[in-house]
């Protein structure tokens, strides 16, 4: 008869094509003497001409049957092996195993798609070595997984994790976090699952001590979403190192987090109202990295709260996040010598309802050092809805803040820039922005009491309001630059208002389609230069200061 050409995958890195000849009745296999195709034998066959030394479970008397015990003939098979560098195979079965295991480091355990191991009600499966299986489920059962693989990667779908949204998978994902975390082993979950969580996960972030591990992670989400149902953060990342142990390297790690959304369905339906997605740092503790680490393409949908916050993180790159609906973005300091910052921000957008802030960075330090919000790259950003906040409240520093080919379309404030107290506001800086206000006023700056604001900057782009509020507004500041900015819209009395400043640089803006009823209003302020401007309103100065300069204003009428 013409012999049958028959592919058949084996778990080994190889692929061999075995020739069918005969009938079915005598089932014989060309170049195989003895094998059938029963499939045990045919296995048993193809391990015995791919690795020299490929061991066979069910040789040892394992059934796979998920019935009878398989622990003692797999254990039978351990000690065989001994701590020769081996492969063991398990072919197609369920192998329950009812009594703690351990698969050394120098066994490469090997399940082809349809072998399971299934560990009784609180019975722990370790595995220290390779596991050689691709993506589908492996592990069954109720018991735990545990061990140091040494696998590149990871898949979550190997493990016994509800993926239907019927019932919890946060103890699940937790385990398989903590395996990755352990092993340096990539976290990958399949393409567009579905996991319901109802305590949050954590991922550990460096060490505290020389003895430690530390630990970091890279996790590829392939769309798959978290849905949290809790009414706090579903993912903390949590940093090991205390801040006085930072001097020694201990916060220095890595996380890679990308594909990943979150849906706060579950949360809402619950009536939660401190649900939130993912925060990274925490108080009394540091994060550093000598690169910097990632988080991209995450989306957040319909949290109450910020589902996003930052507190003592350094060294890190946020790339395509978006958030809809509730609050977006927070970043914060509340303690003594605390720092968050050298932080990128690229091509992500924000929209949250009117009454929550699209974007907040916030700090308050009681006593002590000060504590910083400095060194945040926002670029070709999008913030809708609700106002950016950036608020300095006593003994806190917030600058170095850059916000490049950025846009705001809000309903109410825009931008707000607040410092009180002793606190400090430094080197922000709007480039080429776009900000569109309904009802409130574009981009304002504000002191109180001995804080201080210096060197803002304005420069290019446009900034239009429809209210009564002026375009810009500059109360009690030392240093504010606008330059070659389009002020537009509204009503009521200037595009400009400022007073209480000081070098204020207002030059080369045009001030357009405006009912406004003076181009700037400047009082009880000095040093200050208004040149180069093209404007239809006035400039009402009656600041009475001397040393200033108001020229070469063109007012087309």
């Amino acid at each position: 008869m013409t012999p049958i050409e028959i592919t058949y995958n084996t778990p080994m890195p190889i692929e061999i094509t075995l020739l069918g000849v005969g009938t079915k009745g005598d089932k014989g296999i060309q170049g195989i003497p003895g094998a059938t195709y029963d499939d045990t034998l045919i296995v048993t066959q193809l391990s015995d001409m791919v690795a020299q030394n490929a061991f066979n479970a069910k040789k040892y008397g394992a059934k796979g049957d998920n019935t009878i015990d398989d622990y003692v003939t797999i254990s039978l098979a351990l000690t065989d092996i001994g701590s020769t560098q081996a492969q063991l195979y398990f072919p197609r079965g369920q192998y329950k195993i009812s009594t703690d295991i351990t698969f050394p480091s120098n066994i490469e355990v090997v399940l082809p798609y349809g072998s399971s191991l299934v560990p009784d009600t609180g019975v722990v499966i370790t595995i220290n070595g390779l596991i050689n299986a691709g993506e589908y489920k492996i592990f069954d059962g109720l018991g735990f997984i545990e061990g140091v693989f040494k696998n590149k990667q990871t898949f979550v779908k190997w493990f016994n994790i509800d993926d239907t949204l019927a019932t919890d998978a946060s103890i699940g994902l937790q385990k398989v976090v903590n395996i990755c975390q352990n092993s340096k082993s990539e976290m990958v979950f399949s393409s567009n699952m579905a996991y319901k969580i109802n305590n949050p996960l954590t991922i550990n972030y460096g060490k505290n001590s020389d003895a430690e591990q530390t630990k970091s992670i890279i996790i590829h989400g392939n769309n798959s979403k978290i849905y949290p149902n809790i009414d706090g953060f579903a993912l903390l990342i949590n940093p090991l190192c205390s801040k006085e142990n930072s001097a020694n390297g201990w916060g220095i790690s890595y996380i890679d987090i990308h594909d990943l959304p979150f849906d706060n369905y579950f949360g809402n339906l619950s009536g939660y109202t401190n649900s939130k997605a993912i925060k990274v740092g925490k108080i009394g503790y540091t994060m550093d990295g000598f690169q910097r680490s990632k988080i991209e393409n995450i989306l957040c949908l319909n949290f109450p709260e910020s589902p996003f916050e930052f507190t003592n993180v350094r060294f890190l790159d946020l790339e395509r996040i978006m958030t809809r609906g509730g609050p977006g973005l927070k970043f914060t300091t509340f303690e003594s010598d605390g720092f968050c910052g050298d932080i990128n921000i690229r091509n992500s957008d924000f929209v949250s309802p009117s009454g929550d802030k699209v974007l907040e960075l916030y700090g308050y330090v009681a006593s002590g050092a000060y504590g910083a919000i400095r060194g945040l790259h926002f670029d070709n950003c999008v913030f809708y809805g609700s106002d950016t906040s950036i608020v300095a409240n006593t003994h806190v520093q917030i600058g170095d803040v850059w916000f490049d080919n950025c846009a705001w379309d809000v309903g109410v404030n825009a931008i707000s820039m607040l410092a009180t107290g002793d606190s400090q506001l430094f080197n922000i800086y709007f480039d080429t922005p776009y900000v569109s206000s309904y009802s409130g006023f574009g981009i304002k700056a504000q002191t109180s009491g001995s804080a201080t604001a210096k060197n803002i900057k304005v420069n290019g782009g446009n900034v239009d309001v429809t209210g009564t509020e002026s375009n810009i507004v500059i109360l009690e500041v030392e240093e504010f630059s606008i330059n070659n900015v389009t002020l537009s819209g509204g009503s009521g009395d200037s595009s400009i208002g400022c007073s209480g400043s000081q070098k204020v640089f207002i030059t080369g803006c045009i001030a357009r389609d405006t009912a406004k009823t003076n181009f700037v209003t400047i009082g009880d302020s000095s040093n200050f230069m208004i040149t180069n401007n093209v404007t239809t309103k006035p400039i009402n100065d009656y600041s009475g200061a001397v040393n200033k300069l108001v020229a070469n204003n063109l007012i087309v009428t």
